[in-house]
């Protein structure tokens, strides 16, 4: 099956994903010309047309309402709404009512997790330690990633996965960001390798078959 184009038949496809898993990518090859706001509940802001405003994590009344705004724009412009993301963990730290309510939103819902676990772990301390999340964010030269920040991040993804497995029975697809074929213009978008911009990779892979379980 060409995920891709399935994907594209759905009318509204909500991403509900772990961190560093593909979500950006998939959001930007599903969304369409017609839907000119980011549909991403962190970064949705009603009060700011531009929705680049991001929300704190530790203002939950400004994440609460951030969630009923976007509920709110997509069942007043379904017709400007193809793709919503989310983080299943940032879904989880709102209010139950607000929870159920991104939930609720009638849309094909895709869990999207990343199999290799080692190079997903790796992603995410490096964007912590360089603050870059995204290549259009600048790039960075090779650096020695902090062995303890790894880690973390490592037990971080571990536990994300478990939280996923939990709920894997309410999502439309279960998709693996290996299996996804993506369009050319959007794999040239994508970060560098790992091994690339990190330069202690042998230990970052002990320190992983150390912690993994």
């Amino acid at each position: 099956m060409n995920i891709i184009r399935h994907l594209k038949t759905q009318q509204l496809v909500h991403i509900i994903s772990e961190p560093r898993s593909g979500s950006n990518s998939l959001y930007d090859c599903l969304s369409a010309p017609e839907q000119t706001m980011k549909l991403k509940t962190k970064y949705f802001n009603y009060n700011y047309p531009s929705m680049n405003e991001p929300i704190k994590k530790d203002n939950q009344q400004m994440f609460k309402d951030n969630a009923r705004a976007l509920c709110e724009y997509v069942y007043k412009n379904p017709e400007r709404c193809r793709v919503i993301k989310n983080h299943l963990e940032d879904i989880m730290e709102l209010d139950a009512e607000s929870q159920q309510m991104l939930w609720d939103i009638p849309a094909y819902k895709v869990g999207l997790t990343r199999r290799n676990v080692f190079e997903q772990s790796c992603s995410l301390a490096l964007a912590k330690q360089t603050k870059i999340y995204h290549p259009l964010e600048g790039s960075t030269q090779p650096i020695h990633l902090d062995p303890d920040l790894y880690v973390k991040h490592l037990k971080h993804v571990i536990k994300g996965k478990r939280l996923m497995l939990k709920h894997k029975d309410r999502f439309d697809m279960w998709l693996c960001y290996e299996d996804i074929h993506f369009p050319q213009h959007i794999s040239n978008g994508k970060s560098m390798p790992k091994s690339d911009t990190i330069l202690n990779m042998q230990q970052l892979r002990d320190l992983y078959e150390a912690n993994k379980a």
